[in-house]
């Protein structure tokens, strides 16, 4: 039950298709910033036309092994509205490359959690994280609301990864 100790961060950033109502004792209400991964940017933006919250979309830089993010950046500021425009921010590229150069990921490419821990860290010295728990299945779910997604991210590079961050990253838990 960490929902209003969340609450009391300057700055709360939610993820996807995140849930609030049911949840708020153990995930808080506020919300500063809405990350969304590319793969369901347009799809959620579209969905939610209420929370008009900043957005941050992230996109892997690498895409099983092949260059990805200039072209999936084009595609997807196509397919926005002038107003989600207005509201979005990518992580940048030069960051993207950046997780992708000091790690191998293969055929498969970092999650928009460790991309946005990543971008974030640039600006912070230090982040708080509450659930982010690197796609362990819980009761056969990866989000603690229902349900059916499966990543195809490396679980153990990106906690090994966050691991050798060290101190920069703090968990509320």
């Amino acid at each position: 039950e960490s929902g209003r100790a969340i609450d009391r961060f300057a700055t709360v950033v939610r993820f996807n298709e995140y849930k609030l109502d049911e949840f708020a004792p153990h995930v808080g209400r506020k919300t500063d910033l809405w990350v969304l991964s590319d793969y369901v940017c347009v799809k959620l933006l579209n969905k939610y036309p209420e929370r008009r919250h900043p957005v941050l979309v992230a996109i892997p830089y690498m895409f099983m092994g092949k260059p990805y993010y200039h072209q999936r950046r084009k595609e997807l500021e196509q397919q926005m509205t002038p107003e989600q425009l207005g509201r979005v921010t990518f992580v940048s590229p030069d960051v993207a490359a950046d997780l992708i150069e000091r790690h191998q990921f293969g055929e498969r490419w970092p999650s928009s959690g460790l991309l946005t821990i990543w971008h974030m860290l640039a600006e912070h010295p230090q982040l708080y994280l509450h659930g982010f728990d690197f796609f362990r299945e819980i009761d056969g779910k990866i989000h603690y609301m229902e349900d059916n997604h499966k990543a195809n991210h490396d679980s153990y590079t990106e906690q090994r990864i966050c691991e050798s961050l060290g101190h920069k990253l703090m968990r509320i838990d």
